[in-house]
């Protein structure tokens, strides 16, 4: 599988997705917790597609088309990126905060900011205290 060992399959291993809300595809098992942290769209279906695609790279399981690089991973959703893809500091700090409560491995956030947020470290310190695992979009801005 593309250089991947066949045997790390993501088993036994809890992720939590923090982004546009949980996937509606065929190719892609919704099988964790999910839960709105978007005051403004409770709802947690992702109408932007972005976690949908982050959720595929990692778990999708259609063997006749593509598969993730951990398909047997439990993936839980935290919709933190509201309809219109804007995220507030407080929707990932209460997202992250939830990961931690969640008692999952990795946490992964495909999104970055420009802004320093002394909360927001406080919170990651927290999670990495509890031993989990965070992958974070380094950003593109110059």
């Amino acid at each position: 599988m593309f250089g991947i060992n066949s045997t790390c399959t993501g088993k036994g291993v809890k992720i939590a997705i923090l982004d546009s809300g949980y996937p509606q595809h065929k190719s892609i098992k919704i099988s964790g917790e999910k839960a709105s942290f978007c005051e403004e769209n409770i709802d947690i279906e992702d109408k932007i597609g972005h976690a949908t695609m982050i959720a595929g790279i990692i778990n999708a399981n259609d063997k006749k088309s593509i598969v993730g690089f951990a398909p047997h991973a439990s993936l839980l959703y935290g919709k933190i990126v509201n309809n219109k893809g804007i995220c507030d500091f407080n929707s990932l700090v209460a997202g992250i905060l939830w990961a931690i409560v969640q008692e999952v491995n990795i946490i992964v956030m495909a999104l970055g900011t420009q802004y320093d947020y002394i909360v927001l470290q406080e919170v990651i310190k927290k999670a990495i205290n509890h031993n989990i695992l965070i992958f974070a979009a380094a950003g593109d801005n110059k």
